[in-house]
């Protein structure tokens, strides 16, 4: 495979994740999608007509044979990741499955042995770690002198419409919000911090008895972490990360950020400008209107920024989950098995967490 040869991409699973993903293919050189599976023939060949494709298959098993597909993207349901990648691997196809890549760590280090095994490059579909902001987040703390990390907050939550039969809140299908929501916060205090020492969490079961609200602190050698998840309301989605001589905010929505606020504790000297970035311009004053909207009715907002608190731009590409394919697709190109920017290490790491906060409940 040379550095120019296009990507075929196979999807298994037709739902909401896989039409943004099929959206940001069609948007990014080198990649088509060849074919699709899902267990209902209409849907899938639906979904072909709409996002492109030369197949629809009604099983799995079709599409991870075709030798026309390069690499499989499984947009299942949670508790189908483990199965259907190891059905990949089994079959000689690279895999970027969506996140959590299985439902516990026992499962991710199986897919790692099996892809280990079989020489064949896979991935979690982690994307927040593919943005501009969080490539360059570590460099962002060294060049910017807030000097080393000691704590991250994370809020993530969204008032989701409640539905026992989907996926947020049905136990068979994974539901929950730490599985769903607090993997990405897990994924990036252990990118910040490595392995904690100690994990400490509380949870809030609705009616179908998955966690609809939990709160997660995770204590390091050099810092702590505390995340705040919810299925039921719209939280600020801001990360805040404090260091020991001043911090990082990026919000509104921490997830896709391409902003970053930086404060230093001593405020007398200009921030430098790491490579990358840009300054972003300040925001326009809220109107009157809006001002009195957000006072009535709550909700978050973006950041304004604060006097000698600027704001660094890292320009992101708007299909977001591009920086994510196209790393799948320079990784398969240069015949890697893992992509240093995520690999079945941390994604291993993330869910050895997550077993531990659920055994906590």
């Amino acid at each position: 495979m040379t550095m120019k040869s296009p990507i075929a991409w196979g999807f298994i699973g037709t739902g909401w994740m896989a039409e943004r993903f099929a959206i940001t293919l069609a948007a990014v050189e080198g990649a088509r999608i060849a074919a699709v599976a899902s267990r209902d023939k209409a849907r899938a060949e639906a979904f072909r007509q709409r996002w492109g494709g030369d197949k629809a298959y009604d099983d799995e098993s079709g599409l991870v044979n075709d030798p026309g597909v390069d690499v499989v993207y499984v947009a299942t349901p949670h508790p189908l990741h483990y199965p259907t990648t190891l059905l990949a691997l089994n079959a000689g196809k690279a895999v970027l499955c969506e996140k959590p890549l299985a439902m516990d760590a026992a499962q991710a280090r199986e897919i790692a042995a099996l892809a280990r095994e079989k020489g064949l490059f896979c991935m979690e579909a982690m994307w927040t770690r593919f943005l501009p902001l969080y490539r360059r987040l570590g460099a962002v703390i060294a060049q910017t002198g807030v000097g080393a990390p000691v704590a991250m907050h994370a809020d993530l939550g969204h008032a989701i419409p409640f539905d026992p039969q989907g996926r947020f809140f049905n136990p068979a299908l994974g539901g929950g919000a730490l599985l769903d929501l607090g993997v990405y916060g897990i994924s990036l205090a252990t990118m910040l911090f490595g392995t904690p020492s100690a994990v400490h969490a509380q949870a809030t079961f609705g009616r179908t008895g998955v966690d609809e609200q939990c709160s997660v602190l995770l204590r390091f050698p050099e810092g702590q972490a505390s995340l705040n998840l919810s299925l039921c309301n719209a939280l600020g989605n801001q990360l805040q990360v404090h260091c020991r001589a001043g911090g990082l905010r990026i919000g509104p929505s921490f997830i896709e950020a391409e902003d970053v606020e930086v404060w230093r504790s001593s405020g007398d000297r200009a921030i430098p400008l790491p490579a990358g970035a840009c300054m972003a311009p300040p925001a326009a004053p809220a109107s009157l209107g809006a001002r009195l909207r957000k006072r009535l009715c709550g909700g978050a907002g973006a950041p304004a920024q604060r006097p000698g608190h600027p704001v660094l731009r890292f320009p992101a590409n708007p299909h977001r989950h591009a920086h994510q394919a196209e790393e799948v697709m320079r990784c398969l190109r240069e015949g890697l098995t893992q992509s240093p920017v995520m690999p079945l290490e941390d994604s291993i790491l993330a869910l050895q967490v997550m077993d531990a906060v659920r055994a906590g409940w």
